[in-house]
């Protein structure tokens, strides 16, 4: 389930929970207010029983003869006798809506208090009660349900009105957690489409300060960044073990070319050829050895610090160069030893990439001059031509 689906099922959830309480407190109330006019029903058993014992026993009586009302606290009720064969004598009506007489169905009891319709006036809602008397008759007394239909309805009004007014907030909360919370992620998700694409110039546009959108997209910009720093250096990285490569090999080829034009004939030249070549493939595996390290190109080389002869590589370097390219000088002044602590291969690497540049990048029989010099506890490598320049 995606977020924006869980967002909309919460907010549903809520006006759920709002529409439940809304007619929790609406049923309660209606309650609460029909208990308040059951509650005064106790207290009129005995005026109730008085007036109705008044009443006319004909139904040609009129409801409003003198004393019909009996006592005071009756005016705003309507009360009646009901007869044991179902017979129902008006006694008195309610003050405020004269005429007006409840509906009631032969053979239900009305013991307990009841709501029933009315008829003759304004037709509101009544509720009744029978208070048992003497042979069987019972005295009936009503009250209007207006004031209370009246209450509930106003608190339906307010229900209503409190209930849109939450809605429109809830609305507008929802519309602030997409604005900040499911834009800025389906921004995001289409850069890193685009990224993925191959535009990788695409970045995170900038969020309001201080949010956790605003955090989310530059540690994504972060990301890509780093990304493409990583790439650039395994792709430069690719390409100096290429160029790399080509030295032990030209090496290895000039040697055989060498040999195959008979110039190794004495057992001394072809033993130091054959440790050349023995030197150049061991770097050749060191090189393979690198490009196994592509995946941690992140934590960079590592170098090594022993402690290497810089005539020997210098020396082997400069004899390779003459073996692949007979026909220039590759003239070597430096002392007879140059001991210094670092890594060998890598020493080999520079050094050899400066002779190869030099021997790729002079026209053909410029010589080379490759001189060391030691400045204090350092020693310097210059290898010197005399081509055009760069």
């Amino acid at each position: 389930m995606t977020l924006r689906s869980r967002l909309l099922f919460a907010l549903g959830a809520v006006i759920a929970l709002l529409l439940i309480a809304g007619y929790v407190l609406f049923r309660v109330q209606s309650a609460t207010l029909l208990q308040q006019v059951d509650s005064r029903f106790d207290s009129l058993r005995r005026p109730a029983m008085s007036a109705a014992a008044l009443a006319p026993l004909t139904p040609n009586d009129p409801p409003d003869a003198p004393n019909a009302r009996g006592q005071r606290s009756l005016a705003d009720l309507y009360v009646g006798r009901l007869e044991a064969n179902g017979v129902m004598m008006t006694v008195g009506t309610p003050e405020s809506d004269p005429g007006t007489t409840p509906v009631l169905k032969p053979g239900r009891s009305y013991a307990a208090p009841t709501t029933v319709e009315t008829t003759g006036g304004s037709g509101e809602r009544m509720r009744v009660v029978a208070f048992p008397g003497p042979m069987g008759a019972s005295a009936v007394v009503g009250q209007s349900l207006a004031d209370v239909d009246a209450a509930s309805a106003t608190l339906a009004r307010n229900l209503l009105g409190i209930g849109a007014l939450l809605l429109g907030v809830i609305a507008l909360v929802f519309w602030w957690m997409v604005r900040l919370g499911l834009r800025p992620i389906a921004e995001v998700t289409g850069v890193a489409r685009a990224i993925g694409a191959g535009d990788t110039t695409q970045r995170v546009p900038a969020f309001p300060e201080g949010t956790e959108a605003q955090e989310l997209g530059q540690a994504f910009n972060r990301l890509v960044e780093e990304n493409e720093v990583a790439q650039a250096r395994l792709r430069q990285f690719v390409a100096d073990a290429s160029h790399e490569l080509r030295t032990p090999l030209a090496t290895l080829s000039g040697y055989a070319a060498l040999r195959a034009a008979g110039g190794l004939s004495d057992p001394a030249s072809v033993d130091d050829a054959m440790r050349r070549i023995r030197q150049e493939a061991l770097r050749m595996g060191g090189l393979v050895d690198d490009l196994l390290l592509l995946a941690e190109m992140d934590r960079g080389p590592d170098f090594r610090h022993d402690r290497v002869d810089l005539v020997a590589v210098v020396a082997g370097l400069v004899s390779d160069a003459r073996a692949i390219d007979p026909s220039r000088a590759f003239d070597l002044d430096g002392p007879t030893e140059a001991a210094v602590a670092g890594d060998a291969n890598r020493l080999t690497q520079v050094v050899g990439a400066l002779l190869d540049n030099a021997r790729k990048h002079t026209p053909a029989g410029c010589d080379v001059q490759v001189r060391m010099l030691e400045r204090g506890d350092c020693w310097r490598v210059e290898v010197a031509d005399h081509g055009p320049g760069l």
